[in-house]
Formats: structure tokens, C-alpha cells, sequence
């Protein structure tokens, strides 16, 4: 037998696992929680950590609870419903302020992270995996194994209410075509009540546009950019109205369509399809109608009755719109980013170069946001304002809002 190591868990890492020690080295521990005291087997042994499993818990932590989901602990889709929520909520806001310190030297002190209003049944998107046998469910954590499912606690009801029917679909198209057997289905519901799902074959990619998974925590971000780009027009900063705010990587004008009323020019840039023309089709309808912004009349966000905005929404892929943003820069007040995992892709430094007065940047990954936002700092901009949002609960994932101002002393023209 291995030998067996006794460690507290003193905190819990990006990824998930608690985090102890073993003399000098860090180690790793799936499925504890700060407070735990356990003996642990060592699985991985690296240069600068190790990695172990718990054979036997000397005491339990008060921030355990039950986990309510019989998959828990072998489907790889949470990893934290062992945790209390009020802990795992502690545990992202000082994740985060441990990676802006360590990799960006940026010491703004992260305020509490916003909880989601519901941390069970709250996911309005997900992509369920098939495998050779039609079995329907998650992954396993690190691996490609299906763990099958009946229903998911983190998806709305009418996600899970599909499932059936999915399974249905399944069990013909093994009996027709069982080579061609679907790899995901992705489940998707616009309004909560209803969901609507489609099989991804092999080498086929999603025809759906983005949707943040959390509705009642994207209502926060969305409120968050709809007040900063208020108070920026209302300041006086822009001059007047009809001023241009870019929104790079629009997706389908999720962060952008709430500014309906603002008077602002919105050009909007996404590479997807299907995205650019259900954001066109929104805006157009705003526009045609008069109507208020989607965000207030669905969810409790919107801005005052003013001016119409105007929309632009423009399929380009990032690398090749960065000439069109130098030349839209000199007119463009306000920047909304929000980048895919990998962030800004090595170009955060020549997008603080434009000198854009606003910058509204949206990650869900803490480590890519440190590294962006040092560029930023570097160039110039200070932040207004940094508020982390729990969009997945039970997940080590991170959702972070940010307002970088220019210092006055960097503005675009020497102003």
C-alpha cells in the first residue's frame, strides 16, 4: 500500500481541488474543502506539486454540505456542490485577488463576488455529451468517459424537461444511422419556459450564437456596462450624443442592445454568423418599434427615455478588424470587450494603445484577465471599478467585470 500523508485543506484552487501541504510541496486534493483534515494517497508526484486522492477524512470541515446531485464526484461538470456556497464564493474572490497581485501586480482590493440568485437550476445552456453506446450525460473530469444522466440540478427545468426526448431521437438515429451518431447536443432555452436542441455530428460546429449561461447574473453584467456607458455619456465626457462605442466580440449585442436608449452609435464585431444576424435582427426591431432595450423590458435593465441608438453589427474575426478599430478609435468613446477564454490573444497592448477613454472588459478566466489588464495599467488606465460575478455556482469558474479609465495625462490627441 502508498504511503499515506495527513493534510489540511487550507484553501481551494482554479480548477477546483483543495489545496494543502506535504512538507514544502503544494498538493492538490479533489473534493475537500478549506477546514478538512485527510489522509491522502499521492497519484501525481511533479517538480513543483503533487497531486492526491483522499482515502480517509481525520475531520470534516464545517463549510461541507451534502452534495444534493447523485452524479456529483463522477460527472466532471462541478466540482464544488460539497462546498457551502458562501465559501465557494469567498474562495473565487480570493482567487482573484491572488492572481491580479502574483501575475499583474495590480492590488486593487476585489470586492465581494455577486452571488446568483439561484446557485441550483440555473443554467439556461449546455452541451451534453453522447457516446458510442447512446448514452447521454457529462464527461468525467479529465477524461472523454460519458457518465450518463436523467437530469442535471444546474440546468432550468426546461432544459431537463428535453431529456426524454433526446434520449428519444437517440435510440432512432442508432437504428439509422448509428455511424453518424451525434458527439454533443447542445439544449438551449431563450425564455425559460421552452428549450429547443440539435445534435452536433462529428466535425460539425454549433450553429448557435453565444448565450452567457446564467440569465439572472447576466442581468448584472448587463447592468454593470449600461451604467458606466450612462455615466460616461452623462458626464459630458463624449461631448455629445451619438458618440461610438465599440463592442468587440459582440456575440448577439448581449452587452450592447441594453444601450437602446443612450443615443450612442453602437459598431458591433463578432465572428459568428448566426450571432451578427440574431443581434441585427434585434436591432433592427428596437429601432423599428421604438422599443425599450431588451435588458429592461425582460429583466429589469434599461436606461432612461432619451435618444435612440443606432447599431452596426459586422461579422469579422478579431485579427482582422484591428486597422477598422485604429481608424474608428479617434471617434470611439467607449470599448466593450468581451474575449473568449483565451482573452485579447497577445493584442491587449495595442488595444490600450487606441487611447480609447472607456474600456469595459468582461473574462471568465481570472489568469487571462490579470494578464490583459496589466497591459492596460502599463498604458495608462486605471480601474474604476472590478466586480466579480458568480455565473456558474458549484464551479471554480470565475465571470469579472471591469472599468479602466484613461488617466488624463494619456488621452487620445495629447487632450
Amino acid at each position: 500500500m502508498n504511503e499515506l500523508y495527513q493534510i489540511e485543506i487550507t484553501d481551494l484552487a482554479f480548477g477546483g481541488e483543495g489545496v494543502g501541504r506535504i512538507e514544502n510541496m503544494v498538493c492538490f486534493v479533489p473534493f475537500t474543502a478549506p477546514g478538512d483534515l485527510v489522509q491522502v494517497e499521492i497519484t501525481q508526484h511533479k517538480k513543483k506539486f503533487l497531486r492526491g486522492k483522499v482515502v480517509a477524512f481525520d475531520t470534516r470541515s464545517p463549510k461541507r454540505v451534502e452534495a444534493p446531485c447523485p452524479y456529483f464526484g463522477d460527472c466532471g461538470g462541478c466540482q464544488w456542490q460539497h462546498i457551502d456556497y458562501s465559501q465557494q464564493l469567498e474562495s473565487k474572490r480570493a482567487h482573484l485577488q491572488h492572481v491580479l497581485h502574483k501575475s499583474a501586480k495590480i492590488d486593487y482590493p476585489v470586492p465581494p463576488v455577486i452571488a446568483s440568485p439561484k446557485d441550483y437550476h440555473y443554467r439556461r445552456t449546455a452541451q451534453l455529451k453522447v457516446n458510442a453506446a447512446g448514452e447521454l450525460g457529462f464527461f468525467r473530469e479529465h477524461s472523454n468517459t460519458v457518465v450518463p444522466i436523467d437530469q442535471c440540478l444546474v440546468m432550468e427545468p426546461a432544459l431537463n424537461a428535453v431529456i426524454p426526448r433526446i434520449k428519444e431521437k437517440i435510440a432512432g438515429l442508432q437504428e439509422k444511422i448509428s455511424p453518424q451518431l451525434p458527439l454533443e447536443v447542445e439544449i438551449i432555452s431563450e425564455d425559460g419556459k421552452s428549450a429547443a436542441f440539435h445534435f452536433l455530428y462529428k466535425g460539425r460546429h454549433s450553429t448557435q450564437s453565444f448565450l452567457q449561461a446564467n440569465r439572472e447574473v447576466n442581468t448584472h453584467l448587463q447592468e454593470f456596462i449600461l451604467r458606466h456607458v450612462r455615466e460616461h455619456v452623462q458626464s459630458g465626457q463624449t461631448g455629445h450624443a451619438g458618440q461610438t462605442v465599440i463592442d468587440l466580440f459582440c456575440g448577439d449585442g448581449n452587452l450592447s442592445l441594453p444601450l437602446a436608449n443612450l443615443g450612442v452609435q453602437v459598431i458591433g464585431y463578432d465572428i459568428s454568423r448566426p450571432a451578427i444576424k440574431k443581434a441585427r435582427r434585434a436591432a433592427e426591431k428596437i429601432e423599428a418599434s421604438g422599443l425599450e432595450s431588451p435588458a429592461k423590458s425582460g429583466a429589469g435593465v434599461g436606461a432612461e427615455a432619451g435618444t435612440s441608438s443606432s447599431y452596426s453589427f459586422r461579422k469579422a474575426p478579431f485579427q482582422e478588424i484591428i486597422k477598422t478599430l485604429t481608424e474608428l478609435a479617434p471617434q470611439t468613446q467607449v470599448a466593450i470587450f468581451d474575449p473568449p477564454r483565451q482573452g485579447l490573444d497577445g493584442k491587449a497592448e495595442s488595444m490600450a494603445a487606441l487611447g480609447i477613454p472607456l474600456i469595459l472588459y468582461v473574462s471568465c478566466n481570472p489568469g487571462i484577465l490579470a494578464r490583459d489588464l496589466s497591459s492596460f495599467v502599463h498604458a495608462g488606465y486605471e480601474i474604476a471599478e472590478l466586480q466579480p460575478m458568480d455565473m456558474f455556482p458549484h464551479t471554480y469558474h470565475l465571470e469579472t467585470a471591469v472599468a479602466l479609465t484613461l488617466e488624463a495625462s494619456h488621452k487620445k490627441n495629447g487632450e
